[in-house]
């Protein structure tokens, strides 16, 4: 399985569907505004790279399986 990390392009939001599935996700990096990024910063509102985990566990949870097995698949 291919993961591609430059869509969607919006974070997930708690408004989104998907945030009910995200109680047991680790936490991400500090998020800031485009204009005052900094190393070690995700910018606000992106699909960064580092929030696969939370589409990972998000997956996990509609599909009913661990989140290892949708990070091996």
């Amino acid at each position: 399985m291919q993961i591609e990390t430059d869509g969607p392009w919006c974070e997930m939001r708690p408004s989104h569907a998907s945030s009910k599935y995200l109680k047991d996700a680790p936490p991400l990096p500090k998020a800031v505004k485009k204009e005052k990024w900094v190393k070690g910063a995700m910018v606000k509102g992106r699909n960064e790279p580092a929030t696969l985990p939370h589409v990972a566990y998000a997956i996990a949870k509609i599909k009913e399986v661990s989140v290892e097995e949708v990070c091996d698949a």
